[in-house]
């Protein structure tokens, strides 16, 4: 496999996972207050409530007990470890009697906070890495797979702190089992997770399914850092780090108001297929929020869409700036070698096509940086002293025009 993760970008595809950051799968959201409605949802470390923009998972408090509702909309009772509580006669007496005791159900049940987990996406890792908690990681899906660009991943499987539990399809539950994780974090979406879920189930270990990456904007897939925040009580940071991030994306925002919005194409291409953001995938609301007009808008739902060659070209002709959903490629004459039709592009015609960094997928903690670069690219005039792309980068222009 090559470095940086990238040809993860054909084998997800090949196995229905995150392809373009936005994946080609959905899951419904959570009902806020409905279906648990007398536990109250409150920021446990200030005003409001504790999530406010993700849709597909939530936190309610009662008392020192807490309830999430994980990505795959499971309800799940976040229980303070036996160390720390009076013994319980079974997992009903676990909570207060403000949670319904239809809830209360066994396996509901996980202890908090976790202190030794294993996560199957790199964007999970990302997320505890910022809220500094990445020495609970004990084991990584694809951990010798790619190169790591997050230092504390990258120091503990070179000094066996943290274990490679294999590819994140086919994961080697000798090696889970062993590290005897307290929580096991799995990657959602329907189709996704099941099957891992029933394995887990089967070995007795618990686990939470991890939707953020098909939430519908970047700032509500940002905020899923208050997710893993819940599981190990680090909340009060969580929260710090989100309002500080979403405060940078809003002063970007301001700065590229009332400005012309140019014409936008983001794409990857495997096999002959080519993969576009849906209109409601946090890719398309990043695409808005940056100040340009998505040229596939008119495709709803989150996740992406496979579409063929010759619709990408002809629908994304009139895009002046091309984001290339790759992070392997490196020139413009390496897209055409791959797929000969995209030469007639316009923005490749006029060099105005970008790539993810090696590192991109392992930095979409990094919010304010991605939707500053996103809107430098857009709008390099509103930015001038912004210098460096730090989550892109142009891809040299040395197609040879005819």
């Amino acid at each position: 496999m090559a470095k940086g993760g990238v040809t993860r970008f054909g084998l997800l595809v090949a196995i229905a996972s995150v392809v373009l950051g936005v994946g080609i799968v959905s899951v419904t959201g959570v009902q806020k207050n409905d279906r648990i409605p007398d536990v109250k949802q409150y920021n446990p470390v200030g005003e409001g409530d504790y999530v406010e923009y993700a849709k597909l998972f939530n936190v309610y408090y009662s008392g020192e007990r807490k309830v999430l509702m994980d990505g795959a909309n499971r309800t799940l009772i976040l229980q303070r470890s036996s160390e720390t509580q009076p013994a319980v006669a079974d997992s009903r007496s676990m909570i207060t009697a403000s949670v319904p005791a239809a809830y209360a159900e066994p396996d509901n049940a996980i202890f908090i906070p976790a202190n030794r987990i294993i996560v199957f996406s790199s964007t999970h890792a990302a997320m505890m890495d910022r809220l500094g908690i990445a020495d609970r990681i004990v084991g990584v899906a694809w951990g010798g797979g790619y190169e790591w660009y997050i230092d504390s991943i990258k120091d503990g499987l070179k000094a066996g702190r943290i274990m490679d539990i294999g590819q994140g399809n086919n994961p080697s539950y000798d090696e889970i089992v062993s590290l005897k994780p307290d929580l096991v974090v799995l990657v959602g979406g329907t189709g996704m997770w099941e099957d891992k879920a029933r394995k887990l189930d089967e070995l007795g270990i618990r686990y939470v399914v991890n939707s953020e990456w098909l939430e519908s904007d970047p700032v509500a897939r940002f905020e899923w850092i208050k997710f893993f925040a819940a599981l190990t009580d680090d909340e009060e940071k969580a929260v710090q780090v989100f309002d500080e991030a979403k405060g940078k994306v809003e002063s970007v925002i301001e700065r590229i108001e009332g400005l012309d919005k140019p014409g936008v194409a983001w794409a990857g291409v495997f096999k002959g297929t080519a993969y576009v953001p849906r209109t409601d995938s946090y890719v398309g609301k990043m695409i808005e929020m940056a100040g340009g007009k998505y040229l596939f808008e008119d495709l709803p739902g989150t996740g992406s869409a496979q579409i063929s060659m010759e619709e990408l070209v002809a629908r994304g002709s009139r895009a002046e700036i091309l984001v290339y959903s790759s992070t392997e490629t490196n020139s413009t004459s390496e897209i055409i070698r791959e797929s000969p039709l995209l030469a007639g592009m316009a923005a490749i015609k006029s060099c105005q096509v970008y790539a993810f960094e090696p590192w991109y997928w392992q930095k979409l903690d990094q919010l304010d940086d991605t939707v500053s670069d996103v809107a430098t690219i857009m709008h390099p005039e509103a930015f001038p002293d912004y210098y460096q792309l730090k989550q892109f980068r142009k891809l040299n222009c040395d197609l040879q025009q005819k």
